[in-house]
């Protein structure tokens, strides 16, 4: 373990970008309550980092965006929405939007495998969910049904990273890494109908590039 270009950097700040790819565990419920879509669980999100520098095992923290889930899809006529109380299935016409991502705020660690070029770190931290859904209907009947429902949520947030960084000037330096996250919490079931929630347990796979300021 060396720290030959360490100097008198004792801090690194960084902001970074990654493609998330999500995985897929809310398509049952969407599916059950909507009808059959197309998810979108690949996003461009963004963040920063802080570490204090110099320790075998250098502390920090991190923010960011975690991309859950995006949905814009028609509604399915008969028997994918609930039918009207006391009546015969009616058809509906309409469309649904959904859009869910999370804030986590983590403590983080940082070990240096080879010099100051590859790095392995990991952190884990509470994080804030927020959404919404939008859900329009016209049914047969003439009855119209509108309705939009925000998402304001918290769970738990545990990732590890492997990188490796490059100097591009004396204290400037651009980091590549791949990321792989894990999402735990409990939200509110995305049939807006429904009283019971949803267990959400989530991965995500992201690749990412940093750029590192020390000083």
């Amino acid at each position: 373990m060396a720290f030959s270009s360490l100097g008198a950097e004792q801090y690194e700040a960084q902001v970074f970008g990654v493609s998330s790819w999500a995985t897929q565990n809310l398509r049952n419920s969407l599916v059950s309550a909507y009808g059959v879509d197309s998810p979108v669980y690949l996003f461009t999100d963004y963040g920063g980092k802080f570490f204090w520098r110099g320790g075998f095992i250098e502390p920090g923290i991190t923010t960011g965006v975690f991309t859950s889930i995006g949905v814009r899809g028609d509604l399915r006529p008969s028997g994918d929405v609930p039918t009207i109380a006391g009546g015969s299935p009616v058809s509906v016409a309409g469309d649904f939007r959904l859009a869910l991502a999370w804030v986590p705020l983590q403590l983080r660690g940082r070990i240096w495998l080879y010099r100051d070029i590859f790095f392995i770190e990991a952190g884990t931290g509470p994080a804030y969910g927020f959404g919404a859904l939008e859900y329009r209907a016209q049914y047969s009947t003439g009855i119209t049904d509108n309705r939009y429902q925000k998402y304001s949520e918290w769970g738990w947030l545990t990732s590890a990273a492997l990188g490796a960084d490059f100097e591009l000037l004396a204290g400037l330096h651009l980091q590549l890494s791949v990321e792989g996250a894990w999402l735990v919490s409990r939200i509110r079931n995305p049939n807006i109908l429904a009283t019971s929630d949803v267990m959400l347990s989530q991965w995500f796979l992201r690749p990412g590039l940093a750029v590192a300021l020390r000083f």
